[in-house]
Order: C-alpha cells, then sequence, then structure tokens
C-alpha cells in the first residue's frame, strides 16, 4: 500500500554529533560555509564536561585545525554535514558549528579573466580611481573615533529603538504608575551620530572636498524620451496587440 512504500522510503535517522574526521583550518574555504551558525557548548552546571570541550577547544586551537561532523538536530530530520571551529572567550570555550555543502551544492564557474580590461581602465580612467579611492578613504571609520579609535565598533553599536523598548518595558515593570523615563544619554549617541558633535558629522566634514571632487568627474545626467512603451508578450513582428482586436 501508499503508506507502507511511504514508511519504506522515509529516512530515519537519530539526534547526534558525530565527528567525521579533524582538517586544518586552511584547507576550508570561505565560499564554503553555508547557513546559520549554532554555538556548541557544555550543559551548564556540568563541570567534567565542561573540562573536556575546553581542552578540546584548545588543543584544536593550537593546532589550527577544525571537525568535520555529521549532525541531526532531532529524531528523523536531515543531517547536515559542517564543521566545528574553536572559539575561546575570557569566560568560556565552546565551537561554532558552520553547515558545509554536498557535492551537489557546489556549483564551478568559470569565468575569463578581466585583467587586461582592468589595465585598460586604470589607464583610461586613473583621475576617477583616484577620487573614489581617496573618498573611501576619508570615510574610513578606524580611525574617526576619539583619539584615532575605531569608530562606531559592532560589538558597542546597539539599536537605539530596541533598547528604549527594553529601558521602558523594565522602568514600567518596576514602577507601574510612573512616566516613561527619557532615552538614556549612551544610547542617544548612536542614535545622534550625525548631529553637529557626532562621530559621523566630523567624518564627513572631513570628507567634503573628496565628496566634491566625486561629484565633479561624475556628473548626473537627465535621460531624455522617458520610458519606452510597455510591449504585450503576444506582439508579433514588432506590431503590439491589443486584447480587444
Amino acid at each position: 500500500s501508499g503508506a507502507v512504500d511511504e514508511q519504506m522510503l522515509k529516512f530515519e535517522s537519530a539526534k547526534s554529533l558525530k565527528v567525521v574526521c579533524f582538517t586544518a583550518r586552511a584547507r576550508i574555504p570561505h565560499g564554503h560555509v553555508m547557513g546559520q551558525t549554532y554555538m556548541f557548548c557544555a550543559p551548564p552546571g556540568d563541570a567534567e564536561a565542561s573540562k573536556a570541550v575546553a581542552a578540546l577547544v584548545h588543543a584544536m586551537y593550537e593546532t589550527e585545525s577544525v571537525a568535520v561532523v555529521r549532525y541531526v538536530r532531532v529524531r528523523n530530520a536531515q543531517p547536515y554535514l559542517g564543521i566545528l571551529h574553536p572559539k575561546i572567550k575570557p569566560d568560556q570555550e565552546f565551537f561554532y558549528f558552520h553547515t558545509l555543502p554536498f557535492a551537489e551544492d557546489l556549483r564551478q564557474y568559470v569565468f575569463r579573466s578581466n585583467q587586461e580590461a582592468k589595465e585598460k581602465l586604470c589607464a583610461a580612467e586613473r583621475d576617477k580611481l583616484d577620487a573614489v579611492q581617496a573618498l573611501v578613504a576619508s570615510m574610513d571609520l578606524m580611525k574617526a573615533g576619539p583619539e584615532g579609535t575605531e569608530a562606531l565598533k559592532p560589538k558597542t553599536v546597539f539599536n537605539p529603538c530596541l533598547q528604549h523598548l527594553y529601558q521602558a518595558t523594565r522602568h514600567r515593570a518596576v514602577h507601574p504608575s510612573a512616566p516613561l523615563v527619557t532615552l538614556d544619554k549612551n544610547i542617544a549617541t548612536f542614535a545622534r551620530a550625525w548631529e553637529d558633535k557626532g562621530v559621523l558629522r566630523k567624518m564627513l566634514d572631513d570628507a567634503r572636498p573628496a565628496i566634491r571632487k566625486v561629484v565633479e568627474l561624475f556628473p548626473l545626467k537627465a535621460l531624455g524620451g522617458g520610458r519606452e512603451p510597455r510591449r504585450h508578450w503576444f506582439a508579433a513582428d514588432g506590431v503590439d496587440v491589443s486584447l480587444d482586436s
């Protein structure tokens, strides 16, 4: 019967994480890392498991290696081929799990080298290339912060809307009848980065000469004629055919 055939063809798997082999991190092309990233760590409160994971993490980190694993998230789920990448933080050792592609997932495309066209473009458009490079360099955030430090580090920049929501929710839970508090000064710094004394305002002022040079070399021109009339897919021999004909 159909139910029996379906049961026979159904893939069955057990929840598991099995190491297939260890390999050098350099042998895993960055373009082969797919999908979402998960963090694998020892169960909270399990001292023996924490020691074992820490030992393995440090050993793999020192040898610059990763573990190729077969991962099944839940029973009868699709198995994934992936790597465990060691990560060491001051208060914890753990692994990052990245999915790897199967052979059917890989696409190998070969393109002709554009080196010759690039060299001709560089020779003919050197002033434009220099102007764009100067613009990019003038808007570099690595030294735009106080005393030449990096500005707006991703680890220290938070979404002002979400942070204000969390702040208001916490305040309302503790003080149900009190009015909502104003936006925290530290959070407001990120929302006002473009204002007169903001980090991005100074960077923009410093980049104005480069911006003017780019505007000069890349003038915007209005295109005449407007949009071409729309043609139906069933038009024949260049003659449009209406539905009423």
